[in-house]
């Protein structure tokens, strides 16, 4: 559904959308304005949530859950765990996937036995 409003606009923000729309940026002045909305509301929520990674932090740091680093090897340290977990995730995302396809597989070979079956008239047995 589409909503009509009418917004009185200052007259150098009327020529700024002008200047827009002749320079090829916008099909006309609504469309400017509607995409000025879309992009200004996207920015808001971009914004809050923001907000609320930064208020998580806070609530983490005040928790003690944080890691101090204050050397070169506290820092190697913390990249050598970080690498470890990240190596371990993704072989198990590898493990996920390659069971997830060999399933696939086996569903695909198991359509074309039966169909073969069926193509030549044999009968299989129940399993």
């Amino acid at each position: 559904m589409n909503v009509i409003v009418q917004v009185p606009l200052p007259d150098d923000l009327k020529s700024a959308i002008d200047r827009q729309v002749a320079a090829g940026h916008a099909r006309s002045d609504c469309d400017f304005l509607i995409e000025a909305a879309r992009l200004y509301a996207e920015e808001l929520d971009e914004d809050q949530d923001l907000w609320s990674i930064a208020q998580a932090g806070t609530a983490d740091a005040e928790a003690g859950r944080f890691i101090l680093i204050e050397t070169e090897a506290d820092a190697e340290a913390l990249y050598e765990r970080t690498m470890a977990q990240t190596r371990a995730n993704l072989a198990a995302d590898k493990t996920r996937v390659a069971y997830r396809l060999v399933g696939q597989a086996n569903g695909q070979v198991n359509r074309i036995l039966t169909d073969g079956a069926r193509k030549f008239g044999i009968v299989a047995s129940g399993r």
